[in-house]
Protein backbone atom coordinates (compact mmCIF):
# COMPACT_ATOMS: atom_id res chain seq x y z
CA UNK A 1 0.00 0.00 0.00
CA UNK A 2 2.76 2.42 0.94
CA UNK A 3 4.63 1.57 -2.28
CA UNK A 4 1.56 2.44 -4.36
CA UNK A 5 1.11 5.71 -2.50
CA UNK A 6 4.74 6.64 -2.99
CA UNK A 7 4.45 5.87 -6.70
CA UNK A 8 1.61 8.38 -7.03
CA UNK A 9 3.62 10.96 -5.11
CA UNK A 10 6.68 10.44 -7.31
CA UNK A 11 4.55 11.06 -10.39
CA UNK A 12 3.16 14.25 -8.91
CA UNK A 13 6.66 15.45 -8.00
CA UNK A 14 7.80 15.02 -11.60
CA UNK A 15 4.96 17.30 -12.69
CA UNK A 16 5.98 19.84 -10.06
CA UNK A 17 9.54 19.79 -11.35
CA UNK A 18 8.20 20.73 -14.79
CA UNK A 19 6.33 23.66 -13.23
CA UNK A 20 9.56 24.74 -11.55
CA UNK A 21 11.26 24.73 -14.97
CA UNK A 22 8.45 26.83 -16.47
CA UNK A 23 8.85 29.36 -13.66
CA UNK A 24 12.56 29.61 -14.44
CA UNK A 25 11.82 30.25 -18.12
CA UNK A 26 9.23 32.86 -17.13
CA UNK A 27 11.78 34.68 -14.98
CA UNK A 28 14.27 34.75 -17.85
CA UNK A 29 11.57 36.14 -20.16
CA UNK A 30 10.75 38.90 -17.65
CA UNK A 31 14.42 39.93 -17.62
CA UNK A 32 14.64 40.03 -21.43
CA UNK A 33 11.41 42.01 -21.85
CA UNK A 34 12.38 44.43 -19.06
CA UNK A 35 15.73 45.14 -20.72
CA UNK A 36 14.02 45.73 -24.07
CA UNK A 37 11.63 48.23 -22.44
CA UNK A 38 14.45 49.95 -20.56
CA UNK A 39 16.45 50.28 -23.75
CA UNK A 40 13.42 51.75 -25.54
CA UNK A 41 12.93 54.15 -22.58
CA UNK A 42 9.35 52.97 -22.14
CA UNK A 43 6.96 54.03 -19.39
CA UNK A 44 8.48 53.25 -15.98
CA UNK A 45 5.10 51.87 -14.89
CA UNK A 46 5.58 48.98 -17.31
CA UNK A 47 8.94 48.17 -15.76
CA UNK A 48 7.40 48.33 -12.29
CA UNK A 49 4.71 45.87 -13.39
CA UNK A 50 7.33 43.47 -14.72
CA UNK A 51 9.30 43.72 -11.47
CA UNK A 52 6.11 42.74 -9.64
CA UNK A 53 5.66 39.80 -12.03
CA UNK A 54 9.20 38.71 -11.14
CA UNK A 55 8.32 38.88 -7.43
CA UNK A 56 5.19 36.81 -8.12
CA UNK A 57 7.35 34.19 -9.83
CA UNK A 58 9.72 34.22 -6.85
CA UNK A 59 6.78 33.64 -4.50
CA UNK A 60 5.53 30.73 -6.62
CA UNK A 61 8.98 29.19 -6.57
CA UNK A 62 9.17 29.61 -2.79
CA UNK A 63 5.77 27.93 -2.39
CA UNK A 64 6.87 25.05 -4.63
CA UNK A 65 10.04 24.63 -2.59
CA UNK A 66 8.03 24.44 0.63
CA UNK A 67 5.61 21.92 -0.90
CA UNK A 68 8.47 19.78 -2.22
CA UNK A 69 10.15 19.76 1.19
CA UNK A 70 6.86 18.76 2.84
CA UNK A 71 6.40 15.88 0.38
CA UNK A 72 9.97 14.68 0.98
CA UNK A 73 9.33 14.68 4.73
CA UNK A 74 6.11 12.69 4.28
CA UNK A 75 7.84 10.16 2.03
CA UNK A 76 10.46 9.60 4.71
CA UNK A 77 7.78 9.04 7.36
CA UNK A 78 5.90 6.55 5.17
CA UNK A 79 9.03 4.58 4.34
CA UNK A 80 9.71 4.13 8.05
CA UNK A 81 6.10 3.38 8.95
CA UNK A 82 4.73 -0.05 9.80
CA UNK A 83 3.52 -1.65 6.51
CA UNK A 84 0.42 -2.84 8.33
CA UNK A 85 -0.38 0.60 9.71
CA UNK A 86 0.27 3.10 6.93
CA UNK A 87 -0.54 6.67 8.07
CA UNK A 88 -2.94 8.94 6.21
CA UNK A 89 -0.73 10.65 3.61
CA UNK A 90 -3.08 13.61 3.15
CA UNK A 91 -3.12 14.41 6.86
CA UNK A 92 0.65 14.03 7.11
CA UNK A 93 1.17 16.37 4.17
CA UNK A 94 -1.24 18.95 5.57
CA UNK A 95 0.57 18.91 8.91
CA UNK A 96 3.97 19.24 7.24
CA UNK A 97 2.81 22.18 5.11
CA UNK A 98 1.44 24.05 8.12
CA UNK A 99 4.66 23.47 10.03
CA UNK A 100 6.89 24.61 7.16
CA UNK A 101 4.73 27.65 6.43
CA UNK A 102 5.24 28.78 10.03
CA UNK A 103 9.00 28.42 9.62
CA UNK A 104 9.10 30.34 6.33
CA UNK A 105 8.67 34.05 6.92
CA UNK A 106 6.36 36.15 4.73
CA UNK A 107 8.88 38.99 4.88
CA UNK A 108 8.90 40.53 1.34
CA UNK A 109 12.62 41.21 1.72
CA UNK A 110 13.21 37.46 1.33
CA UNK A 111 11.74 37.62 -2.17
CA UNK A 112 13.81 40.72 -2.93
CA UNK A 113 16.92 38.66 -2.26
CA UNK A 114 15.93 35.96 -4.77
CA UNK A 115 18.72 35.35 -7.29
CA UNK A 116 16.60 36.26 -10.33
CA UNK A 117 15.11 39.35 -8.67
CA UNK A 118 18.62 40.59 -7.96
CA UNK A 119 19.70 39.73 -11.51
CA UNK A 120 16.84 41.83 -12.90
CA UNK A 121 17.84 44.82 -10.76
CA UNK A 122 21.49 44.44 -11.76
CA UNK A 123 20.82 44.23 -15.47
CA UNK A 124 18.35 47.11 -15.47
CA UNK A 125 20.98 49.25 -13.76
CA UNK A 126 23.61 48.18 -16.30
CA UNK A 127 21.25 48.98 -19.18
CA UNK A 128 20.19 52.38 -17.86
CA UNK A 129 23.61 53.35 -16.51
CA UNK A 130 26.19 51.77 -18.84
CA UNK A 131 29.69 51.69 -17.44
CA UNK A 132 28.65 52.79 -13.93
CA UNK A 133 28.74 50.76 -10.74
CA UNK A 134 25.47 50.14 -8.94
CA UNK A 135 25.51 52.39 -5.82
CA UNK A 136 25.68 50.46 -2.56
CA UNK A 137 23.14 52.81 -0.96
CA UNK A 138 20.50 51.90 -3.51
CA UNK A 139 21.35 48.24 -3.10
CA UNK A 140 20.91 48.40 0.67
CA UNK A 141 17.48 49.99 0.30
CA UNK A 142 16.19 47.44 -2.20
CA UNK A 143 17.87 44.28 -0.99
CA UNK A 144 18.01 44.65 2.78
CA UNK A 145 21.04 43.25 4.59
CA UNK A 146 22.35 40.88 1.99
CA UNK A 147 26.01 41.65 2.58
CA UNK A 148 27.25 39.72 -0.43
CA UNK A 149 25.24 41.95 -2.74
CA UNK A 150 25.60 45.21 -0.83
CA UNK A 151 29.26 45.26 -1.81
CA UNK A 152 29.87 47.57 -4.76
CA UNK A 153 29.82 45.64 -8.00
CA UNK A 154 33.12 45.18 -9.78
CA UNK A 155 33.27 46.88 -13.16
CA UNK A 156 32.34 44.54 -15.99
CA UNK A 157 35.31 44.03 -18.30
CA UNK A 158 34.21 44.44 -21.93
CA UNK A 159 37.65 44.74 -23.56
CA UNK A 160 39.47 41.69 -24.87
CA UNK A 161 42.73 41.08 -22.95
CA UNK A 162 44.39 40.10 -26.22
CA UNK A 163 43.33 42.91 -28.59
CA UNK A 164 42.53 45.53 -25.94
CA UNK A 165 39.47 46.34 -28.04
CA UNK A 166 35.80 46.16 -27.13
CA UNK A 167 34.63 42.58 -27.62
CA UNK A 168 31.92 41.79 -30.17
CA UNK A 169 31.76 38.00 -29.87
CA UNK A 170 33.06 37.12 -26.38
CA UNK A 171 33.83 33.59 -25.27
CA UNK A 172 34.46 32.58 -21.67
CA UNK A 173 37.18 30.31 -20.37
CA UNK A 174 35.31 27.78 -18.22
CA UNK A 175 38.42 27.16 -16.13
CA UNK A 176 38.98 30.74 -14.93
CA UNK A 177 35.91 32.68 -16.19
CA UNK A 178 38.01 35.19 -18.15
CA UNK A 179 36.60 36.39 -21.47
CA UNK A 180 38.25 36.89 -24.85
CA UNK A 181 37.25 37.96 -28.34
CA UNK A 182 36.49 34.69 -30.14
CA UNK A 183 38.54 35.50 -33.25
CA UNK A 184 41.56 36.61 -31.20
CA UNK A 185 41.76 33.60 -28.88
CA UNK A 186 41.07 31.18 -31.76
CA UNK A 187 43.94 32.67 -33.77
CA UNK A 188 46.30 32.38 -30.79
CA UNK A 189 45.38 28.73 -30.25
CA UNK A 190 46.08 27.98 -33.91
CA UNK A 191 49.48 29.63 -33.84
CA UNK A 192 50.71 28.14 -30.56
CA UNK A 193 51.08 24.56 -29.42
CA UNK A 194 50.14 25.54 -25.88
CA UNK A 195 49.26 28.72 -24.02
CA UNK A 196 47.90 29.74 -20.65
CA UNK A 197 45.18 32.31 -20.04
CA UNK A 198 46.44 35.63 -21.50
CA UNK A 199 44.97 37.66 -18.63
CA UNK A 200 47.81 38.99 -16.48
CA UNK A 201 47.82 37.49 -13.00
CA UNK A 202 45.35 34.70 -13.81
CA UNK A 203 45.70 31.93 -11.22
CA UNK A 204 44.65 29.21 -13.66
CA UNK A 205 47.76 27.23 -14.62
CA UNK A 206 46.10 24.92 -17.12
CA UNK A 207 46.63 25.48 -20.83
CA UNK A 208 43.73 26.96 -22.77
CA UNK A 209 41.97 24.56 -25.13
CA UNK A 210 39.07 25.06 -27.51
CA UNK A 211 36.93 22.72 -25.42
CA UNK A 212 37.33 25.11 -22.46
CA UNK A 213 35.73 28.01 -24.35
CA UNK A 214 32.00 28.71 -24.35
CA UNK A 215 29.81 31.50 -25.71
CA UNK A 216 29.21 34.28 -23.19
CA UNK A 217 25.78 35.33 -24.40
CA UNK A 218 25.06 37.46 -21.33
CA UNK A 219 28.22 39.51 -21.80
CA UNK A 220 27.53 39.86 -25.53
CA UNK A 221 24.04 41.20 -24.80
CA UNK A 222 25.45 43.57 -22.20
CA UNK A 223 28.04 44.94 -24.65
CA UNK A 224 25.44 45.37 -27.40
CA UNK A 225 23.06 47.18 -25.07
CA UNK A 226 25.86 49.31 -23.66
CA UNK A 227 26.90 50.37 -27.16
CA UNK A 228 23.33 51.12 -28.21
CA UNK A 229 22.73 53.21 -25.09
CA UNK A 230 26.01 55.08 -25.62
CA UNK A 231 25.05 55.82 -29.23
CA UNK A 232 21.61 56.96 -28.15
CA UNK A 233 23.07 59.32 -25.55
CA UNK A 234 25.26 60.92 -28.20
CA UNK A 235 22.29 61.83 -30.38
CA UNK A 236 21.12 65.47 -30.04
CA UNK A 237 17.91 65.78 -28.07
CA UNK A 238 14.78 67.02 -29.82
CA UNK A 239 14.59 70.79 -29.78
CA UNK A 240 18.30 71.24 -29.12
CA UNK A 241 20.43 73.21 -31.52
Amino acid sequence: MSGANLGVVEGAMRSIEKVHTYIGHGMDDVIDVSLDLAEAESDSNQLAELQQVMLDYAKMEQDLRVFTQAVDNVKTQIRHADPNDVPDMEKLLDAQLKDLEKQNSDDPEILQRHEKVKELKEKLWECQNPGENMPSEATEQTLGEDEDFVMTQAEIVTKCPITQQEMKDPVKNKLCSHNYEREAITAMLKNRRSMKCPVSGCSNNRHVQNKDLEDNKDLKKYIERKNRMAAKNKRPKKGSK
